[in-house]
């Protein structure tokens, strides 16, 4: 149930993201923060990390 909870975030997020020109790509091999987003609207330097995809859907929500 959890993975199907988290499939549904991260389709979320990406379909949100590609509207407002933001992507997010997922790193498997990293521990920490495996989800990075970036794209040319993204003002920061630095661009945010995620742990879950339910906390890059809150983030692209509230953008």
């Amino acid at each position: 149930m959890r993975d199907l909870l988290d499939r549904s975030n991260e389709i979320a997020a990406r379909q949100m993201g590609q509207k407002r020109g933001i992507r997010f790509r997922r790193y498997e091999r990293w521990g920490g923060w495996p989800i990075k987003a970036y794209g040319d609207s993204l003002d920061a330097d630095n661009p945010p990390d995620f742990r879950t995809w339910k906390e890059a859907y809150d983030w692209i929500r509230e953008q």
